[in-house]
């Protein structure tokens, strides 16, 4: 039982010897990657803000060229309302006339019919009286 207490007390020791030692080792290691991690991490971002440059530039350019377009495109556009309006104006009239053609029709058909019954029921009293 002494045997393996002194083993373990033996043991304990390196073990707390070795970690004496690898105390400042694992701090120096430790400063080492956080520099190393400080460096990527700048470098990251001046990437980031080179990008970010990069597409406001882009946009900026892309801004003046759609600017540059917007006369076109709004004559275009007036343009294109216009032929479409005169169609719909085109169209409207044609169903309008047309609606107008069929209510006359009907109007007629009906005042015929009505004509045609008040004489139907003439004939019939006529009928009757004889």
């Amino acid at each position: 039982m002494d045997r393996i207490k002194n083993q373990e007390k033996e043991f304990d020791h390196f073990a707390r010897a070795k970690r004496l030692e690898e105390i400042p080792l694992l701090t120096k290691q430790y400063e080492q990657e956080k520099k190393v991690a400080r460096k990527f991490f700048e470098l990251q971002e001046a990437k980031k803000i080179e990008q970010l440059n990069r597409d406001r530039q882009m946009a900026l350019a892309s801004r003046d060229r759609l600017n540059r377009m917007k006369t076109d495109k709004d004559e275009f556009l007036n343009l294109f309302r216009g032929q479409r309006k005169e169609m719909f104006e085109k169209k409207l009239a044609e169903f309008e006339a047309r609606v107008s053609e069929e209510r006359k029709k009907r109007l007629y058909e009906r005042k015929e019919k009505r004509r045609e019954d008040r004489r139907q029921k003439w004939i019939q009293e006529r009928a009757k009286e004889e």
